[in-house]
């Protein structure tokens, strides 16, 4: 009927009529279908989808891939890729905490010892295997027992852990210890795996090479160079994955003994990105096109320690303020850093749960380090009078009969123009560092600074290598230009508390004050943050009005990422492995999605 009406109503229109009819209905369609392809667009988002590959290269070889001994950054990467621990750690606006990761919940009671731990529902290994709290238990089990020789033996010494059925277990510690949820991001290992390896052959293991873990990517293929040498690794999504799974659906990592070869293969396009890029090598990948650096913060702090034990000079106060308003820290990080870096003015990091915001950062003033000096004692002399000084009593000595005392020898020649004397001796500092190209250059334009106030600076470098038997073990440096590396919860006992005054402890400046001590102790202990807040605060007004150090900068890590992965978000990390923090968001590819 429809049909027919059409029919005749187009009967008794002329044919320029029609036309302009069927012309008026071609328009009117087509501007429906622009105006739905508007309201679509609008509504419409591109979101990551599944698919993409991403492959990195690695300065240095993968050696145990096992969250039990990785020590190295290549194998804590490879161990980050595979591995899930109880929690992970997630970047916040104040800093990095932990969230759940394999548990599902963790509940700790009013003694604040007994930590009860519940897994998350159906979680497997990459053999599709059930992964329960024995597998839990057996891993922290195995970090407690000698015999593994594991080097996080301390991180759960003392801790006694039982399970209550497949999917809850219970960690009783001593006494509260606050940081101990660090502990427990280890990467748990199937037991159904290791159960039967003796501990004592736990690292001669296959496992170590072809790892079966929980995370969210698992082992592929590996290939090896013509000697033998593990060349790269591959790895898949892992379908059994407990949380979002990565969209992408491999990755690869290639190996390189140094970075001049890692780079070299970015620059051929062999892989897309590297693990890390040495401040010297900057210039030649930042502006390299489909390239582009992120820079991620460190918890490291890196300053100059004053040993008041063995110069006896830093023990006035006055002589160390002096010091530390004689050092730019702007200008140092431009020295040292090429500019990459950010000031630090007290023992704990900004963002760093208990910085303290209303600090004020020292001013850097040659002329008021010069009058602290005065104060201290020591008169400005020329070096000509000091160095004549210094003849007339070598001549007087050599004719009682006595031997002239020896000045400390010095790597450096160049003296200052001036000396700052006191009882005929001049102040004279030397700043052992590790052989290292930043921290070398560090020291010395510090060295400069110090001789522009009259100070008789020098520089010591040590090999790296030996920084820990020949000068940390035994404390011999007069000033020490060294690093100190926060976990992810900013724990400062070690580093400040005066039970960690001889070595091992690393409490550097020999710092041993009853107050500090207190402080350090008690936010230990608590679990409420603004507690641990206001305790953090207070230790860090005490060791700035201590002056036992010049906190000077906090480096950057530079890494290098193509420009199609998209979705890496991570900007502050404690280790370089932890730049996959947030891999399972990261993608190469998206599709249409609605809002």
């Amino acid at each position: 009927m429809a049909i027919v009406l059409i029919r005749r109503f187009f009967s008794v229109l002329s044919k320029t009529e029609q036309k302009i009819l069927w012309l008026s209905l071609i328009g009117i369609a087509v501007s429906f279908v622009f105006l739905v392809g508007i309201g679509l667009r609008q509504s419409l988002v591109r979101v990551p989808t599944f698919g993409g590959e991403y492959s990195e290269a690695l300065i240095g070889r993968a050696q145990f891939i096992n969250p039990l001994f990785a020590t190295t950054d290549v194998d804590r990467d490879l161990v980050r890729l595979t591995f899930s621990g109880l929690v992970k750690p997630k970047e916040t606006d104040s800093g990095v905490t932990f969230i759940p990761d394999l548990a599902d919940q963790i509940d700790l009671d009013a003694a604040q010892t007994l930590y009860t731990i519940r897994l998350k529902n159906d979680l497997r290994w990459q053999d599709g295997q059930p992964l329960t709290s024995a597998d839990v238990i057996f891993t922290l089990q195995a970090i407690q027992n000698p015999d593994w020789k594991s080097p996080l033996a301390a991180s759960v010494r003392g801790a006694d852990i039982k399970q209550l059925d497949d999917s809850t277990l219970t960690i009783q510690l001593q006494k509260p210890y606050t940081p101990f949820i660090q502990a427990l991001s280890v990467g748990i290992i199937p037991e159904h795996l290791w159960k039967n390896v003796l501990p004592a052959n736990a690292r001669l293991a296959e496992y170590n090479i072809k790892p079966i873990g929980s995370g969210p990517f698992r082992f592929s293929t590996i290939t090896k160079d013509p000697n033998g040498l593990i060349h790269s690794y591959a790895l898949e999504r892992n379908q059994y994955f407990h949380s979002q799974k990565p969209y992408l659906d491999r990755i690869t990592v290639r190996f390189y003994d140094s970075a001049e070869l890692a780079i070299q293969a970015v620059e051929r396009s062999e892989v897309q990105g590297l693990q890390v890029l040495p401040k010297q090598f900057r210039e030649r990948l930042t502006r390299r096109p489909g390239l582009r650096s992120v820079l991620l913060r460190l918890p490291q702090s890196t300053n100059v320690f004053f040993n008041q034990q063995l110069l006896p000079a830093l023990r006035d106060e006055r002589v160390r303020e002096a010091l530390g308003i004689a050092v730019n820290r702007s200008m140092l990080i431009d020295v040292a850093l090429a500019g990459e870096g950010e000031p630090v003015i007290s023992p704990l990091l900004p963002g760093m749960l208990g910085y303290d915001t209303s600090l004020d950062s020292p001013a850097f003033d040659l002329e008021r380090a010069g009058k602290l000096l005065d104060q201290a004692g020591y008169t400005l002399i020329d070096a000509k009078t000091y160095q004549e000084g210094l003849a007339k009593q070598a001549a007087a000595q050599t004719k009682k009969g006595t031997t002239p005392a020896e000045n400390p020898p010095a790597t450096e020649t160049r003296g200052p123009a001036n000396y700052r004397v006191k009882a005929g001796k001049a102040l004279s500092i030397a700043i052992t560092t590790a052989a290292q190209p930043d921290l070398t250059s560090a020291a010395e334009q510090i060295a400069a600074w110090w001789r522009d106030i009259g100070v008789d600076a020098t520089v010591r470098t040590v090999d790296p290598k030996d920084m820990q038997n020949q000068v940390l073990a035994n404390r011999e440096f007069q000033a020490l230009l060294y690093g100190q590396i926060f976990g992810n919860d900013p724990d400062p006992y070690p580093f400040w508390h005066s039970s960690q005054v001889r070595a091992p402890g690393l409490n550097l400046a020999q710092v041993s004050d009853k107050n500090i001590d207190q402080l350090l102790e008690q936010e230990r202990t608590v679990s409420d943050n603004a507690k641990r807040v206001g305790l953090l605060q207070q230790f860090q007004q005490a060791i700035i009005k201590l002056k036992p150090a010049i906190f000077l900068y906090r480096p950057t890590y530079t890494y290098i990422l193509p420009t199609n992965i998209h979705g890496m978000e991570q900007r502050q990390i404690v280790k370089p492995s932890d730049r996959w923090n947030s891999i399972t968001q990261w993608y190469t590819k998206t599709k249409w999605a609605f809002k």
